[in-house]
């Protein structure tokens, strides 16, 4: 398994609108084969961040669930919606180590 891990930088007084819109956003995430393991958001934190985490068996499946989910003309659709709700997203791909519980 791989993970990616996306922390999504949210512009202050928009946290409710990005809310909004990601839960619109999770059909989509399944639809294209995205196994969502959850979503955080920042307690306490230099600015207001979403964490999420989502798996994929493998680089392969990664690459294939990300291009048909970019490609799905509804989710664009959503995507565009997302303007202006987030300074930026910072993204990181994971692989457990072999001690890993979750490995």
């Amino acid at each position: 398994m791989i993970y990616s891990l996306r922390t999504h930088h949210v512009m202050p007084g928009k946290m409710n609108e990005f809310h909004e819109l990601r839960r619109e956003a999770i059909p989509y995430f399944e639809k294209h084969g995205i196994k969502i393991v959850g979503y955080w958001k920042t307690e306490i934190g230099p600015s207001p961040s979403v964490v999420s985490l989502t798996a994929f068996e493998n680089w392969a499946q990664y690459e294939e669930a990300q291009s048909s989910l970019v490609a799905d003309p509804e989710f664009k659709k959503l995507m565009s919606r997302f303007q202006g709700l987030s300074q930026r997203t910072d993204t990181v791909i994971l692989r457990p180590t072999d001690y890993s519980p979750i490995a």
